[in-house]
């Protein structure tokens, strides 16, 4: 069963508000390939997560790559984020709760309760290449969605246990937007930890 977050953007100077559907899996599981990762045997959450608490979050960012038109393909995105920089422009951030297995069927039933309660994004510019980016941490909502300065201040990336992206594109029409991570086999913390820490990316992978 596929599952969808979705989110409303109201357009700038004027009041029409029009919806934008994040297809959050396109895989038989029901999550995206980025919120599969394993640690070893276990999957990245369960290594990370409290098992008296259970307690994570789940980030939506929204990122700025420009006017012009962008191709998806991940060596471009990120070194475009290295050399032009990603600004991010919103981020709003969500309390879940997982089970102690930290399994995937916990992850797919956090990411549907985020479904359910309406988790949205407002404002966004129409003119602008934008990427959708869902992030999931064990950092408390207060900690992620913390500002420096009027900034967002990067994720910790040694405890975010689920990325995925979608492409960079023009969101000013209903639609669906789809998010996804590439990756190369079940061992994909590194590339997660890249996805969560595009806009801040110094060329590393530690």
């Amino acid at each position: 069963m596929k599952r969808a977050l979705a989110v409303f953007a109201t357009m700038l100077a004027c009041d029409s508000v029009y919806e934008v559907t994040l297809q959050l899996d396109n895989t038989s599981v029901g999550v995206p390939s980025g919120f599969q990762c394993l640690s070893g045997d276990a999957s990245l959450a369960s290594e990370l997560l409290d098992p008296a608490q259970g307690k994570a979050t789940i980030v939506v960012d929204v990122l700025d790559f420009g006017q012009n038109l962008f191709p998806c393909r991940s060596n471009l995105i990120i070194n475009h984020c290295l050399t032009e920089g990603c600004p991010l422009l919103q981020r709003s951030c969500y309390p879940i709760h997982l089970t102690s297995s930290a399994s995937l069927d916990a992850v797919h039933t956090a990411l549907a309760e985020l479904e359910d309660a309406g988790a949205g994004l407002y404002g966004l510019p129409t003119d602008r290449m934008l990427m959708v980016r869902i992030t999931g941490t064990i950092e408390s909502v207060d900690a992620a969605c913390a500002t420096d300065k009027k900034a967002f201040i990067p994720l910790d990336k040694s405890v975010v246990f689920g990325c995925a992206n979608s492409c960079p594109n023009y969101i000013n029409a209903s639609g669906v937007v789809d998010v996804q991570l590439d990756t190369v086999s079940s061992q994909c913390a590194p590339e997660v930890r890249l996805c969560a820490d595009l806009e801040a990316f110094d060329g590393g992978l530690d």
